[in-house]
């Protein structure tokens, strides 16, 4: 693949102390996955599952531990249905939760076909505490929420 948005992932990977979970590797992964959710996800998060296949996770509890096999769709009801129990909080399916803390109480998640995308294919990333059941947009892309994420590890 052809690293269009994530060369500094790419080019830090080996520097990256992500602790002692490692990505499976599962071909075809996200093809599977944007079949059973009916989006098609973004080149840049493409690009990041990509390069995460068999790395150290960037976190033990780990953003690239959304993409392992089963796991990101299991995440992914886990934090609607806690938002919805706890928080009286509907999250839209056009949201793709790529991280949390705090048991799903806080997360980070890109939005499908995000009208507020400079780039469809590399799309911001928006916060939301459910205790505000309010979104912020905390970086203007995801490439931008990688390096974020990985510059204090190295």
């Amino acid at each position: 693949m052809n690293i269009q948005y994530l060369k500094y992932y790419q080019e830090n990977l080996e520097k990256i102390n992500g602790g002692k979970y490692v990505v499976p590797f599962k071909e075809n992964l996200e093809t599977e996955i944007e079949i059973q959710i009916g989006y098609t996800f973004p080149l840049a998060y493409k690009e990041f599952i990509y390069l995460s296949i068999g790395q150290p996770m960037i976190w033990d509890s780990g953003i690239n531990g959304w993409i392992s096999e089963g796991a990101g769709l299991r995440r992914q009801k886990y934090v609607r249905e806690n938002l919805l129990e706890y928080f009286n909080f509907k999250l839209d399916n056009s949201y793709w939760v790529i991280a949390d803390l705090d048991g799903g109480e806080q997360f980070y998640a890109f939005k499908f076909n995000d009208p507020q995308a400079e780039d469809p294919e590399n799309p911001p990333v928006y916060y939301m505490d459910a205790d505000e059941k309010k979104f912020h947009l905390i970086f203007k892309t995801f490439s931008d929420f990688i390096v974020g994420t990985i510059r204090p590890q190295l």
